[in-house]
């Protein structure tokens, strides 16, 4: 495993500020990191695929620093030595893998790879997946025994209807988006209708509207 992995060497001028306390028993892990545009989630697996850490804090723009935290408390429970492998995902996990010079997967790849080993039994599969800042439709197949993407599209440049657009809205409401938005959707009596497409002209059809 890279030395660069330790958090205390990619934050060094916060250097050793944790010392990693193994978990009870020899054991290989497995880490992965997917850092986005609004939230990092950082997993560590055993080698029978059991979740041992799990850990998912909004970025608040500071998206290094929260990882650099996540990664702090993780070696706080395990030895950097049982590592055998790390990779990171998501928007900003190129810009991640760099730093601590582990592997970057494509999320596309990476959420195909997730659904064939949760669902091996489906031939066919669809995933929509709403971000923080893009939204993805990826159409699954299996043939001659081996899963594929058979095809996928995502939004343009532009944010309107993601996550982050609809995270930015509930917080101008003051509402809590983890907990009240999706219940009092679900409460509405009529569905707004916002024409635009842009999500700046939608920002202002709130604001007029």
């Amino acid at each position: 495993m890279d030395n660069r992995m330790r958090p205390e060497i990619v934050m060094s001028n916060r250097a050793k500020q944790h010392r990693p306390e193994p978990l009870r028993g020899a054991r290989k892990l497995y880490v992965g990191i997917d850092i986005g545009s609004t939230s990092s989630d950082v997993v560590v697996l055993d080698d029978t695929s059991k979740i041992v850490i799990c850990d998912y804090q909004r970025t608040k723009g500071r998206p290094i620093e929260t990882v650099y935290s996540q990664l702090s408390e993780v070696f706080k429970q395990i030895n950097h030595s049982d590592i055998v492998l790390a990779a990171a995902t998501g928007s900003a996990g190129r810009f991640l893998a760099k730093l601590l010079g582990i592997p970057f997967i494509n999320e596309v790849p990476a959420q195909a790879t997730a659904i064939y080993h949760l669902y091996p039994h489906f031939r066919q599969a669809t995933i929509i997946e709403m971000g923080g800042q893009d939204s993805k439709l990826i159409f699954l197949s299996t043939e001659q025994k081996l899963g594929r993407v058979r095809d996928f599209t995502l939004n343009t440049v532009c944010a309107a209807g993601t996550g982050s657009f609809l995270d930015q809205q509930a917080q101008r409401l003051g509402v809590d988006i983890e907990n009240e938005f999706s219940r009092l959707a679900l409460q509405s009596k009529s569905v707004p209708r916002i024409a635009r497409p842009c999500v700046a002209h939608s920002y202002s059809v709130e604001l007029t509207g």
